[in-house]
């Protein structure tokens, strides 16, 4: 979504004064209908430039998360009270997301030691992604369900009001183990299906299953929110060392051998959000950095990364560059039959030696691939013919003792050849 989808007469007061105050524009001894013209002029205005530039607003935390909270929280209340036929109230909603989606976008971090800020903007702005998720959601199941969209207007997206998916078609359930990945994606299904958590403590007996069921009757009297009833959970569930045992594992989440580098920071940074207090990120880079294999860990010494996402796109690199090295070859020897033999590689080293073991494999290896690729430049060193090897010679002649290699010469190898030991 883009951040110019602003209508003016849709946004409050203080929403208009922002996004007044960020273009340069002070509008305090106007009145509203005037300041929302003028905000209509500038937004086209904006359209003309090929990039947006604004004046940071002054920036104090507390006063803008007042803000920013209350915004999301009328979103909230918009969505519930929106069935996808109105185009006047879909364009509201994108209004006030669009607004908030720019205002988190430049929240100020850098004056940010612990974080705090920054996890924030971070928390808030997937919340408001949701929230438009749910938006488009409602569109497009009401355009599905309308059988004539001409009967309320000219709107794309029309017709009946979305219903909410059900509690017990949500295929989760929760038997006693792993409480905080239930927990987590309970909380993320509950965010995309529009569902409060009272309506979620309401159906909490659809979630439980098993020996976890039989708990769930037993506290069920003592508590009486959805909020309540995760902190039960965590209570009962988690081991009482949760956070020291969960440090161990995280000490020992060591990457794997084929393990990409996205999943396995993914991973670690899910870990980390599972403790009851988050830690830092310079903490989390520092552990991340340490369990990663030792060729990464050997690459990244060389590097400055301050964030785990500098961290990540690093090591992304080096992972091509690792995949590059197994698939290197060395060149080719001039021995073998080339189209430009005076530009292959010479072989400087160990002149006059004859070669390892090993180096006349690598010469074997690559002049059978060489020589199945370029099938035509062939010789037969029994008939002199292009085209085959001598074991597929045509007229059946077979090599009797050891032959040169590089000529074809019969009864000597290529090193002692007197055709080929001179080059």
């Amino acid at each position: 979504m883009a951040f110019f989808e602003i209508e003016p007469n849709y946004l409050k007061l203080s929403e208009l004064n922002y996004e007044l105050r960020i273009r340069g524009v002070k509008s305090e001894r106007v009145d509203i209908d005037v300041k929302r013209k003028i905000l209509r002029r500038r937004l086209r205005e904006d359209l003309m430039r090929p990039v947006m530039t604004y004046v940071t607003p002054e920036f104090k935390f507390e006063d803008e998360k007042t803000e920013v909270d209350a915004s999301i929280n009328e979103i909230q209340h918009l969505l519930a009270d929106f069935d996808g036929t109105r185009a006047d109230m879909n364009k509201r909603v994108v209004t006030r997301i669009s607004h908030v989606l720019g205002r988190l976008s430049r929240f100020v971090t850098t004056t940010d030691p612990d974080g705090k800020i920054r996890e924030y903007k971070e928390d808030q702005s997937l919340i408001v992604g949701a929230l438009d998720e749910t938006r488009l959601e409602i569109l497009e199941q009401a355009q599905n369900e309308s059988e004539d969209v001409s009967e309320v207007g000219q709107v794309n997206q029309a017709g009946a009001v979305a219903k909410l998916t059900p509690v017990h078609k949500w295929g989760i359930t929760f038997e006693g183990k792993a409480v905080n990945s239930f927990i987590q994606r309970i909380e993320e299904i509950r965010i995309a299906s529009r569902t409060t958590k009272e309506e979620l403590f309401r159906s909490a007996f659809d979630l439980f299953q098993g020996q976890a069921l039989v708990w769930f009757r037993s506290v069920k009297s003592s508590v009486h929110t959805w909020d309540a009833l995760v902190k039960a959970l965590r209570r009962d569930f988690l081991p009482p060392d949760y956070d020291e045992e969960l440090w161990r594992e995280i000490r020992n989440r060591t990457q794997g051998q084929q393990e990409r580098v996205t999943f396995y920071v993914a991973a670690m940074l899910n870990l980390f959000s599972r403790l009851s207090g988050r830690p830092t990120e310079e903490v989390q880079l520092r552990t991340i950095k340490r369990n990663l294999r030792p060729n990464f860990q050997t690459q990244t010494a060389l590097t400055d990364a301050r964030s785990v996402s500098k961290l990540t796109e690093v090591c992304r690199k080096l992972e091509g560059a690792f995949k590059c090295q197994e698939k290197f070859q060395p060149p080719p020897r001039r021995s073998i039959a080339l189209l430009e033999p005076d530009l292959a590689y010479t072989g400087t080293e160990n002149v006059g030696q004859e070669q390892p073991s090993t180096s006349r494999n690598e010469d074997r290896r690559y002049r059978r691939s060489y020589h199945t690729a370029q099938i035509g430049e062939l010789t037969c060193f029994g008939c002199k013919k292009l085209g085959h090897f001598i074991r597929d010679c045509p007229q059946k002649i077979t090599r009797k003792g050891p032959v040169c290699i590089g000529c074809g010469k019969q009864g000597v190898i290529r090193p002692n050849c007197p055709n080929c030991s001179k080059n």
